[in-house]
């Protein structure tokens, strides 16, 4: 789908993938939270910003740099490697946002949603030249990897 000047690329993995992934990623965050496993009382909580280095989330980086082998391909993008820069994970509280930004530094930026509520919000792509121009995406339809159309 082509938004702006901007494509948005979907990928759905099967329960077979999603299930273990999330898995992994739910054990990795819940060791990374504070010592009383309580997410601290902001809107949103985020992690250290090279989840994509640590072992545990070995299978989840595989995933992504197939994605992005894939993107590249499509875009016929000639390149001799890439590099994931940072990998973070925000978890938000009931009710909470993540605040509208960008990645300015990177040719590729990707969200992948481990559990989503009921009724959650959406994903807004906002154009980057005119910001009057937006689109949302449900999250729960859209992008999460559970429910996939």
């Amino acid at each position: 789908m082509a938004l702006f000047p901007t494509f948005v690329w979907k990928f759905a993995f099967t329960p077979e993938v999603f299930g273990p992934l999330n898995e992994q990623i739910k054990a990795k965050l819940r060791g990374l939270l504070p010592e009383d496993g309580v997410v601290p009382p902001s809107i949103v909580w985020q992690t250290e910003q090279n989840l994509h280095t640590h072992d545990e989330l070995k299978t989840f980086t595989r995933h992504a740099e197939a994605g992005t082998r894939g993107v590249l391909g499509f875009m016929k993008v000639a390149y001799e490697f890439f590099a994931s820069t940072v990998c973070w994970s925000n978890v938000a509280i009931k009710g909470g946002w993540h605040k509208a930004h960008s990645h300015p530094n990177n040719f590729l930026s990707g969200v992948y949603y481990v559990q989503v509520p009921q009724g959650a919000n959406t994903i807004t792509f906002k154009d980057p030249v005119y910001s009057v121009k937006s689109w949302s995406l449900d999250s729960a339809t859209w992008m999460s990897p559970t429910r996939a159309r």
